[in-house]
């Protein structure tokens, strides 16, 4: 079983530097999510019975058969790719499809097992696919858009494709087609969603197409979405990444845009209420916004969501339809009352990969990132609540707290640097007026308004905590750190892991960097610890577990080797505010110690494995160690006598 330390009590053998031993018993503690982050697609399998299938971005597919009330995994896409999308045959329901990178995946038997399929290149392989559609009226039709070549059609159930792009110019050649509509009464006419072209028409079945949208150019959004009303194909709305709307009630001849924001605010999924055609729900990045009159207006009414990337299925319902939403920071929720009130619909529902965890330098709050979602665990209700609502950009990259307040944190994110003053409940983008790009930020322990931002254009240093920066002297390339190290007893001293340049050294506490990499052989430095009993002694981690060693401060390094193997899996977690305080976690069961920066090590060996271990952070004032994995949620373990063991030596 992949995940023993869920079932099995650990027990660790504490290797003393005497060479006695003492049996201390602790073990991982789950701490039951953050759960169903991966879901990445829903489909009611059987309207009414309250069957669903649920795709995740790993590849996996579960299945319920009470309505979201419980899961179990029911198969796997091979090879395993992401799954956004699910359409069902409407003369056949237990036939389904998913489009995909890896090519169009058909399944029998309402998602147990999958073939690949979809139309192939002039080489034999398959295309990768972004949408499909099927002709309502004649449901051997198919229309499949791919990736980078336009459109295909097949009339046998995709047993055989032929280009669809239109004659002459062949408009949608080398096209990315990112959703495809059949209208419902007149099935010849079509929509594409298509990239540099915008909205494309068809008006027979693909033969010719036209376009339906404005010329569009090179800083025009991209529209993603198009969808026609279910009983009126003369109305028609299209969504873009950057959160447009708009409109057309002439079947596309001309077009009035209904809902644009001040900030790129990219629609997820775009869906009619199958009670109330004029019902549309546009999932978007900051939430779920709501249409009573097909697209010619909108409201985001649903306060009890947190705003938050959101992606939405509505679900016929005897009563009611009931609306399901999904996303990194959601999970799975539904709601049975038009969104007033929302319930977890979740349980046993996959994962979530777990790309950094962080806490408050007290250990009251714990923070896991899911991709561009953060969330945060709340200890008495020991629940996972989202923490990113105003986050936007991408993948959140870094955390860090305030030296003076609990309820501040930073956060940057691919897209810039927030702040939040409500631990994490909304967030602020801040230095909007610098052109920083940050991807990694930090607050100094000891100077109190100081600030340290990186990314591509270079480092950034504030001294009025965030509020504004500066750039410190440029250098070619920009240097740019992954990692900070603060010298305790020298408020002016921190040293930089990066992921090309080695070592980064500052004296004046980040206004003026030098390179320091005499003698490290690896430039990808993961972290950077040091020996509080020997203030020179700096030690630079790899991510392998390679470690160099200075002596003199950090400028100048030789190998030195740690007491691991050059072939295990290692993870090295250290305390920013302790740097002295080091821990190794080998191939997920060997658990290393130091309180000398790694100098020396206390070792303890675990029984069970955890693996998959995506993340790693280790705070040393509670003395708990914290592991994220890629589907398995969070673990922390305490290793208190483990550290106490240490300071015996």
């Amino acid at each position: 079983m992949r995940y023993l330390a869920q079932l099995l009590p650990a027990v660790l053998v504490v290797l003393s530097g005497c060479g006695s031993t003492r049996e201390i018993a602790t073990a991982w503690e789950p701490l039951d999510g953050p759960a169903a982050q991966n879901v990445s697609a829903l489909l009611s399998v059987q309207p009414g019975s309250g069957t669903l299938l649920a795709g995740l971005t790993t590849g996996d597919l579960f299945g319920s058969p009470d309505g979201g009330g419980s899961w179990s995994r029911i198969g796997g896409l091979v090879p395993p790719v992401p799954i956004s999308r699910f359409v069902q045959d409407p003369d056949r329901p237990e036939v389904i499809l998913t489009p995909t990178e890896a090519g169009l995946f058909l399944s029998l038997d309402r998602g147990r097992s999958w073939r690949l399929g979809g139309p192939r290149s002039a080489t034999g392989k398959f295309l990768p696919c972004r949408a499909l559609a099927i002709d309502p009226w004649k449901s051997t039709v198919w229309y499949a858009g791919t990736a980078g070549n336009g459109i295909y059609k097949s009339t046998d159930r995709g047993e055989t494709w032929v280009v669809s792009n239109g004659r002459g110019d062949s408009l949608l050649a080398s096209r990315d087609i990112h959703e495809i509509a059949v209208a419902p009464s007149h099935p010849d006419i079509l929509f594409a969603a298509a990239s540099g072209i915008g909205i494309a028409r068809s008006t027979d079945g693909g033969e010719t197409w036209a376009r339906s949208t404005p010329l569009v150019t090179s800083l025009s959004p991209t529209i993603t979405h198009v969808l026609i009303h279910p009983h009126d194909d003369r109305q028609i709305i299209y969504a873009s990444d950057i959160g447009t709307v708009a409109r057309s009630t002439d079947r596309g001849e001309t077009w009035i845009v209904t809902n644009q924001e001040e900030e790129a605010w990219r629609i997820l999924s775009l869906i009619p209420d199958p009670s109330t055609p004029d019902q549309v729900y546009a999932g978007a990045e900051n939430g779920l916004w709501v249409s009573t009159n097909f697209g010619a207006s909108w409201s985001n009414p649903l306060p009890t969501l947190a705003n938050i990337p959101t992606s939405v299925t509505a679900v016929a319902a005897e009563h009611r339809t009931k609306l399901y939403v999904y996303g990194a920071g959601l999970g799975l929720q539904v709601s049975r009352d038009g969104g007033r009130v929302w319930e977890r619909a979740d349980n046993h529902l996959g994962g979530a990969f777990i790309s950094l965890v962080s806490s408050d330098p007290a250990g009251h709050d714990v923070y896991a990132a899911v991709g561009s979602a953060l969330l945060r665990y709340d200890g008495p209700t020991a629940s996972w609540l989202p923490a990113s609502s105003g986050l936007s950009g991408g993948k959140v990259t870094s955390v860090a707290f305030d030296v003076d307040s609990t309820m501040t944190l930073f956060a940057t994110t691919t897209g810039g640097a927030f702040k939040s003053i409500d631990r994490g409940d909304h967030w602020k983008p801040i230095a909007r007026n610098v052109r920083m790009s940050a991807r990694y930020i930090d607050t100094h322990p000891t100077i109190r308004t100081r600030m340290l931002a990186s990314g591509p254009s270079g480092i950034f240093v504030s001294t009025d905590k965030g509020n504004s920066w500066s750039q410190t002297q440029r250098q070619d390339p920009p240097f740019e750190f992954t990692s900070l190290t603060f010298t305790p007893t020298n408020a002016g001293i921190i040293h930089a892991a990066t992921q090309a340049q080695g070592v980064l050294l500052t004296t004046d506490g980040g206004i003026r960097w030098e390179q320091s990499r005499y003698g490290i052989s690896s430039d990808a430095i993961a972290a950077i610890t040091m020996n509080a009993a020997t203030p020179a002694e700096y030690f630079a981690w790899t991510k392998r577990g390679e470690c160099f060693r200075s002596t003199d401060k950090g400028l100048e390094w030789k190998r030195f080797v740690p007491p691991w193997g050059a072939e295990d899996s290692v993870q090295i977690a250290y305390d920013r505010l302790q740097p002295y305080s080091v821990v190794a976690l080998i191939n997920g069961r060997d658990l290393f110690y130091s309180h000398t920066g790694g100098r020396s090590w206390v070792r303890s060996t675990a029984a069970g494995a955890l693996t998959e271990v995506t993340s790693l952070h280790w705070n040393a004032r509670t003395s708990t160690l914290y592991a994220g994995t890629s589907d398995r949620g969070l673990y922390r373990i305490s290793l208190v006598d483990l550290v106490a063991s240490a300071r015996e030596e």
